[in-house]
């Protein structure tokens, strides 16, 4: 790598309290570790910039189709690296490869195409890109089946460690917990079916939980989900303070994944760095911190769910527990900050020994 100060520049699309910019201000503090300054730009504002700001990392509004070409080229050089996440920065990001060396980081895996054509994005604006990220081994097999990318490296996410006081239980309830923006993909109803149907005497015994954000543009799903809702299901809003957010998945015994696609997912990293029982669907990509596979699932299958809830809700506590230790250790193995850091540093020196032979 280069000698002396090294800056990068991380560019998100929006900074709201999602999956998106969370990953942007881990990229962020991993940055950081590594001894590279870091600057941070937007294409929309949001309150999440906060979050940016209690690092010491100023947050810049940008809209960078109205910047002058001299003054841009004149910023953007001072950066080793530009790093634009997310498809919906892929016009930033071949606009700026004209000044920099730029990285495209894809967030998306299947549903990478569907976002393609609604925002009528040209294929070769991301073919285009020298170098490109995706979060997952899932992700990467879902893009290269779409795309002609020569240099895609998968960086995964992680979660940082948290510690929490042990909260004690009103019963002995099993308590449900699905975490996501309501929206069809995130295959909420598909869970809410699978508690529907549990029998009587299974379902008595558990709860289930909804929270996340309730976007306008979802709203017609997200009244579906309501409409069901019986006296153990419990809908909630987004909740923004990440400590207050791990305590409520703190109480809960099983986190529950149901995406019909999800590239990598940090609710599964979240849960299995606080020792959750873990059910995922085949369509993640976080899918390598669940140790029982059986709570791999097929993807949208409400009988196998249902089948696997009731068994949860049959086993005692401490084999419950048993199952969120041996997801800890998977996470400990694969989604720590240590582990995302010493990838990032590799990645970064072979980009930079590619750019050094001309590749």
């Amino acid at each position: 790598m280069k000698m002396g100060k090294r800056k990068v520049l991380l560019v998100s699309y929006e900074m709201s309290y999602t999956g998106s910019p969370i990953a942007v201000l881990n990229l962020a503090k991993a940055f950081k570790k590594l001894k590279y300054e870091i600057d941070v730009w937007t294409l929309n504002e949001g309150k999440f910039q906060v979050e940016f700001e209690k690092l010491g990392i100023r947050v810049e509004s940008i809209a960078f189709k109205s910047m002058d070409n001299f003054i841009i080229e004149k910023r953007l050089s001072a950066y080793e690296y530009i790093i634009a996440n997310t498809i919906f920065c892929v016009d930033f990001a071949e606009w700026a490869s004209g000044f920099a060396n730029t990285i495209l980081y894809i967030h998306e895996a299947q549903n990478l195409v569907d976002l393609v054509k609604a925002c009528n994005i040209r294929r070769k604006s991301i073919e285009n890109i020298l170098n490109v990220f995706c979060v997952s081994e899932y992700a990467r097999k879902s893009i290269l089946n779409q795309y002609n990318i020569k240099n895609l490296y998968v960086l995964p996410n992680y979660v940082e460690k948290v510690f929490l006081l042990k909260q004690k239980k009103k019963d002995n309830k099993i308590r449900f917990l699905v975490s996501g923006t309501y929206e069809y993909r995130k295959g909420q109803d598909v869970v809410e079916e699978a508690f529907l149907e549990l029998p009587s005497e299974f379902r008595e015994k558990a709860e289930l939980h909804f929270v996340g954000a309730m976007p306008e543009w979802s709203r017609e799903y997200q009244d579906c989900i309501k409409k069901k809702q019986i006296d153990n299901i419990y809908i909630h809003n987004e909740i923004r303070d990440r400590t207050e957010l791990f305590r409520f998945y703190d109480y809960m015994d099983v986190i529950v994944v149901a995406s019909r696609d999800e590239s990598c997912s940090l609710v599964a990293l979240e849960a299995a760095m606080l020792k959750k029982c873990i059910f995922v669907t085949e369509n993640t990509g976080a899918l390598y911190v669940v140790a029982n596979k059986n709570f791999v699932l097929p993807t949208g299958d409400v009988k196998r769910l249902k089948q696997e809830m009731q068994y949860v809700i049959s086993i005692n506590r401490r084999a419950l527990r048993h199952e969120g230790i041996e997801n800890y250790k998977l996470y400990k193995k694969y989604g720590t900050k240590r582990i995302f850091c010493k990838q990032l540093k590799n990645i970064m020196e072979m980009i930079e020994r590619g750019n050094e032979s001309g590749k």
